[in-house]
């Protein structure tokens, strides 16, 4: 009797490990996704401004360093978390392109940035492959070229635009 009572007491603490641990991972989880989409929304605002800066002008040197430190903040939790950069919706898909874009071009610098500034061009180059290859498997359905995907109805639905050609 005093052996089953005793397994009964093992087994359920082990059970009880086994729930823990379990929802210890399914929040850790939870917790890894909210905080990826709060980073990629940063990324996504930086590089609309980066680029309306750049377009207008008005992206300084002293600027792109500036902004280059705002983006490796952003940029520094996606490389601790590592998410499947290929399951992006397009809008991160096409910030970070353009963030990659910005980088090896010197449109931004993340020399203020130091080593995490150095983290984080290790991680856009280790990401750019299977990024790019997924933005030209969404290209081939949708539309775009470099890093734009195109969402005009135009490209997914051609059949409706056969009477302006006549």
């Amino acid at each position: 009797m005093k052996n089953l009572i005793l397994g009964g007491i093992v087994g359920s603490i082990v059970s009880g490990f086994l729930v823990s641990a379990y929802l210890n991972q399914l929040y850790s989880n939870e917790l890894k996704s909210l905080i990826s989409e709060s980073a990629k929304s940063q990324i996504i605002d930086n590089i609309r401004f980066i680029t309306l800066m750049d377009e207008n002008g008005i992206l300084s040197e002293e600027r792109k360093k500036e902004e280059g430190l705002q983006l490796v903040l952003a940029l520094s939790i996606l490389s601790t978390i590592k998410p499947d950069v290929s399951a992006f919706t397009a809008a991160p898909k096409e910030a970070l392109c353009k963030a990659i874009e910005y980088e090896e071009s010197g449109g931004i610098s993340f020399e203020l940035a130091g080593e995490a500034g150095d983290h984080v061009a290790s991680y856009l180059s280790e990401i750019k492959k299977p990024l790019m290859d997924s933005i030209k498997k969404s290209q081939s359905v949708l539309g775009g070229s470099g890093c734009k995907l195109s969402f005009g109805l135009r490209q997914l639905r051609p059949e409706l635009f056969q009477d302006e050609k006549s």
